[in-house]
């Protein structure tokens, strides 16, 4: 039992520092603060994920630093593909695309990136999990349940929180390709001009309508594609990208 929470402070302690270097490195790009990650906290599980991973797999070869950067460089790599693949299908979009980069795999993970995480796989296993892993020792196994408890709770309340979001981002998606498929056909027909007018009044308001958690999700994935509704993505980012330097 208590293992398995020691295993959520860890998910949650890595979760966190992936989140501030994901913030850190994307800051000089955008010249301001974003919340990057998939879940509204300031927490990116892809890399928690990747942390336990390694320490599963790994420790007791943390000396062994070839050994560590060629399975950490797989493993990490795996998971950004299987999470690339697996988001994709459950959302019918990309959330990143590497297809711009040379030795890509499919767009999801490139030699490049792959390379970087072999290397943050030696950092992490030599210098950084062995001082969390004192940390966390010192705690009473109470606080250590009561807080991974605590924190397992958080996590279930923000995902569900977040797939709510996403599924009607994708909600809102379709009625826009609705609306924009309905004002094409009515102005081909040259309908009355009032019909036409009826139709881009409603679309006009669609889009302009942005809620928090849509325009934090595209501002977190930047690169995203919708499988279904490309080009309206596309000019529903531009809105918002408008909007913010309005």
């Amino acid at each position: 039992m208590t293992l398995f929470f020691t295993y959520i402070l860890y998910f949650t302690i890595y979760s966190f520092i992936g989140w501030l270097c994901e913030t850190i490195y994307c800051y000089p790009v955008n010249n301001k603060f974003t919340n990057r990650g998939f879940l509204n906290g300031p927490f990116c599980p892809i890399y928690g994920v990747g942390a336990l991973l390694l320490i599963i797999t790994l420790s007791g070869f943390e000396n062994n630093y070839i050994l560590v950067f060629v399975f950490g460089m797989i493993l990490t790599s795996a998971l950004e593909y299987i999470t690339s693949y697996v988001m994709e299908k459950a959302f019918n979009a990309r959330w990143w695309d590497y297809s711009n980069k040379k030795f890509n795999l499919q767009g999801r993970i490139c030699l490049g990136n792959s390379i970087i995480f072999g290397l943050m796989s030696v950092i992490f296993m030599l210098f950084i999990h062995e001082n969390i892993e004192n940390l966390i020792e010192y705690m009473p196994s109470s606080a250590v349940i009561f807080t991974g408890l605590a924190l397992l709770l958080y996590f279930i309340i923000d995902l569900t929180i977040t797939l709510i979001s996403v599924m009607k981002l994708n909600v809102k998606l379709k009625q826009v390709k609705i609306l924009s498929d309905e004002l094409k056909a009515k102005i081909d027909l040259e309908l009355p001009h009032e019909y036409v007018l009826e139709i881009k009044s409603k679309l006009d308001k669609l889009v302009h309508s942005h809620k928090s958690s849509h325009i934090r999700i595209l501002k977190a994935f930047p690169g995203m594609k919708s499988i279904k509704y490309s080009e309206t993505l596309e000019k529903l980012k531009h809105h918002i990208k408008k909007k913010s330097n309005d």
